[in-house]
């Protein structure tokens, strides 16, 4: 028993950041009561086997080998606890900013001592009693598996659906025309400067020059905000500017610094404009609990995290909660060598099921607002103009790897055109290619909600240049509620 208990404690150590993330950050996780079985399992499993090595290092091997199996066995659930931790602590910008001499250092020296412990042919009693002080150490923390139990089956209680389809379809008013229908695909994190040059697509990116030729170019537009967090719902609502602050499981909308009202609360957002007008309302996304926050507006929703990999796969697998938890590892060496193999191929499945849920929406008849929210070209960097192409660095932000990633979005711009035409959506449809904020790193803060933004109104053939300055959100509406007029005043500045 006593070794069980230990086994438990380590393994709620290592899984410290997903149990913490679901207690400070809820709102990401989109948790359910089967991510609670697929943790418990991977959980108990993950402790028994921590368990059986305990017991060999305490109490089968000898000093020597025994406490450097301790070590070894300890290493990995002491390092993912204490990363989070400094996390936690608001530490971790110090942490990188700190010379990589004196991070060195600091991880030397204690590894010296132990090594010389290890080796010295003298201090047999000093490795029995640092291998008693391993076991005194775990078991002063075990009271953390308690806390992780309660907080893994407390958020089961909080689950909300990440994805539904209802059988009801829009119908326009009696006596009225059908509306045309809208459909927005939104590149996380789509750059202008990376786009643009002196006003015209760069020519690496033949699919959206394609497009450009056909539509309104605005060039002077901002985001609702500089971040995924508050331009996404500033955008939905309709919104000129926002800020969103998260109070746990939920989004408030700030006024004057204080939270005003949940995000999900709010009536007056584009998706119950257009069911108003008969059109039926599709979210494909992640990030936000959006089919939480907009069920009563959506026809259809699936919106997954992009922190907690269960909420994209098929099936029960303990597996995924302990990839989810490598995903809540920072992006920075060493963790970074574990999190890219296993996040690159999940952001892949992301991108890949938004855009399919996309283009299968586009067999409905019915006249429709469609919302796409792709994860690209966003970090990690994983795809280039060929597809699906991770280089030896995903997480380096800089312009090669950037604009190899631009180049797959062009790609993925070009097929759901094409999709588009051979549905024959394309020539009736107001279709918009926007983003939600600048490639920010590259940017100063208050550049960061500058965005492209192309609109190609029902029949147009012909481009169209506006420089005038003008809010994304407030065209958004203008758009959905179907007010041309509207519309074009924002854009001339009027």
């Amino acid at each position: 028993m006593k070794h069980a208990w230990l086994g438990l404690a380590l393994s709620s150590m290592f899984f410290y950041p997903l149990s913490a993330s679901i207690t400070d950050g809820p709102y990401y996780m989109h948790w359910q009561w089967a991510h609670t079985g697929e943790f418990l399992v991977a959980w108990l499993v993950t402790a028994a086997v921590l368990a059986g090595f305990l017991w060999l290092g305490l109490e089968k091997l000898g000093p020597r080998p025994g406490l450097l199996l301790l070590g070894a066995v300890a290493l990995v659930p002491v390092a993912s606890m204490g990363i989070h931790l400094v996390r936690q602590l608001g530490l971790a910008e110090a942490l990188i900013a700190m010379p990589r001499r004196t991070l060195a250092l600091g991880a030397a020296l204690p590894a010296l001592a132990v090594a010389v412990v290890l080796v010295h042919p003298r201090l047999g009693r000093w490795r029995q009693g640092l291998r008693g002080a391993v076991a005194v150490l775990i078991l002063i923390v075990s009271p953390l598996s308690l806390v992780t139990l309660f907080s893994v089956s407390k958020a089961a209680f909080e689950g909300h659906p990440y994805s539904f389809r209802s059988d009801a379809s829009g119908a326009a008013s009696a006596g009225s025309a059908a509306p045309a229908s809208i459909r927005v695909i939104l590149f996380d994190e789509l750059d202008y400067g990376y786009l643009y040059e002196d006003r015209e697509i760069r020519s690496a990116y033949t699919n959206f020059r394609a497009f450009a030729d056909v539509a309104d170019n605005l060039h002077a537009v901002r985001a609702p905000a500089g971040s995924t967090l508050s331009s996404i719902p500033g955008l939905l609502l309709g919104r000129a500017e926002i800020e969103i602050e998260l109070l746990g499981n939920d989004a408030y909308v700030m006024e004057d610094g204080e939270p005003t009202v949940s995000l999900g609360e709010v009536e007056e957002n584009l998706f119950a404009v257009a069911q108003g007008r008969g059109l039926r309302t599709r979210l494909y996304a992640a990030f936000h609990p959006h089919c939480r926050m907009f069920r009563e507006s959506l026809d259809e929703c699936d919106s997954t995290s992009i922190y907690n990999l269960s909420t994209l796969g098929a099936g029960f697998s303990p597996l995924r909660a302990i990839e989810t938890n490598v995903i809540l590892w920072p992006k920075d060496k060493p963790f970074g060598f574990v999190k890219a193999p296993v996040y690159a191929p999940y952001h892949k499945a992301h991108v890949d099921r938004v855009f399919r849920l996309g283009v299968e929406a586009l067999e409905d008849d019915a006249p429709a607002f469609d919302f796409l929210h792709l994860e690209i070209p966003h970090l990690p960097f994983i795809y280039d103009a060929e597809g699906y192409n991770p280089p030896a660095d995903q997480y380096l932000q800089n312009d090669e790897n950037y604009e190899n990633q631009l180049a797959y979005v062009d790609r993925v711009l070009g097929r759901y055109v094409d999709a588009l035409k051979r549905a024959g959506r394309f020539d009736d449809a107001t279709i918009v290619v926007m983003s939600d904020h600048a490639y920010r790193i590259m940017r100063e803060e208050e550049d960061w909600s500058r965005i492209p933004m192309l609109v190609k109104h029902p029949g147009q053939t012909r481009r169209r240049d506006l420089a005038e300055p003008a809010k994304a959100g407030l065209l958004m509406r203008c758009l959905v509620s179907g007010d041309r007029g509207c519309y074009e005043a924002h854009v001339r500045g009027s």
